[in-house]
Order: structure tokens, then C-alpha cells, then sequence
């Protein structure tokens, strides 16, 4: 991970098991390339604007 890097997490109700609630817990970072692949893609962060 990058210093920086914003996270966000989903939170979803799995079951309820003898006297607890069962929740699942996952931590993402945005959906954006954060990386160069060496495709020349049109999205490459090479392209980005510093900022």
C-alpha cells in the first residue's frame, strides 16, 4: 500500500450463530490504477497529473 491511499470498507450481515451476529468485513482501496502495466493504456498513471 501506498502512504496516502484512501481506504473504504463494506460491512454485510452473514448469519446469526447460537448468541452472535456474523458480520463480513472488507477493506478496499478505489477501483483506479494505482500502477503502469506497460500496456500503454489510456488511463496509465504515467498520465496522470501530479497533484
Amino acid at each position: 500500500m501506498v502512504l496516502g491511499t484512501p481506504l473504504f470498507y463494506e460491512c454485510h450481515f452473514v448469519r446469526t450463530a447460537t448468541d452472535r451476529l456474523v458480520y463480513r468485513f472488507r477493506f478496499r482501496v478505489p477501483d483506479r490504477k494505482s500502477f503502469c502495466c506497460g500496456n500503454q493504456c489510456s488511463d496509465c498513471v504515467l498520465l496522470r497529473p501530479k497533484g
